[in-house]
């Protein structure tokens, strides 16, 4: 069925300028949910520009006043994305501003615009791009905190009981894989052409006519998000 939080996500029809998107993809959600727990992912996330994967958990009930989700594994498909703009998002702990495949980021997430959507989340840097490779993804989420893992080492953990929103309702766990978007992928990026602006309302006009230069960083298998197993532990 439709994932959307609201009925029209899940109609789309081409209309005059109005284009359908260029690339369809999908995600899928877990039939039961849970409150608490241990959750651990090994896969190997999609490579290619303007790609991300989808590892997080979201309500189990659809809201659209509370977008609220915990990413359990995000890391951008591009190999190096430099910010140059730091308005645009919140790199001040980020090295050298790279926010492209290097980078990890997991944590609670309340908003979904830049900078905010970024602060509450713990990172990590790696010496090569995380989808190079497959990687167990770990999360522990208990009352009052959320520790995160990669290979069984933890590198954050965010205490929830110093956070306003409240990560206490009921889950399900979704994958899959986006492509382009608003928010995924601010302005300001000196390394990579972005063919659109998230404000343009030809945003996907723009991307499509890009076509000629990010598809040549994409690979049928690569740039799949490829799950091996999934394991959940009621703590």
């Amino acid at each position: 069925g439709c994932t959307g939080t609201k009925e029209t996500e899940c109609f789309y029809e081409q209309r005059s300028s109005f284009l359908l998107p260029p690339v369809k993809s999908a995600k899928i959600v877990s039939k039961t949910s849970f409150k608490y727990g241990k959750v651990e992912i090994r896969a190997q996330l999609p490579r290619g520009d303007w790609i991300f994967p989808i590892i997080q958990l979201e309500s189990a009930q659809k809201d659209i006043a509370n977008p609220s989700k915990i990413w359990i594994a995000y890391s951008r498909g591009n190999t190096k994305l430099i910010m140059s703009d730091p308005n645009d998002i919140d790199v001040r702990k980020f090295s050298d501003n790279d926010i492209g495949g290097r980078l990890l980021l997991s944590g609670p997430v309340a908003e979904v615009e830049e900078p905010e959507r970024s602060r509450r989340l713990v990172h990590k840097y790696a010496n090569q791009p995380f989808f190079d490779d497959y990687h167990i993804y770990g999360l522990l989420w208990t009352k009052n905190e959320m520790r995160f893992y990669i290979d069984s080492e933890e590198y954050g953990s965010v205490d929830l009981r110093s956070l306003t929103e409240n990560f206490d309702r009921e889950c399900v766990l979704s994958l899959g894989v986006g492509v382009g978007g608003l928010f995924d992928f601010p302005e300001g990026v000196s390394s990579n052409q972005k063919p659109w602006k998230n404000e343009d309302r030809n945003a996907i006009k723009r991307f499509f006519e890009g076509k000629p230069t990010w598809l040549q960083t994409w690979d049928d298998e690569k740039s799949c998000l490829i799950v091996d197993y999934v394991q959940v532990t009621a703590v």
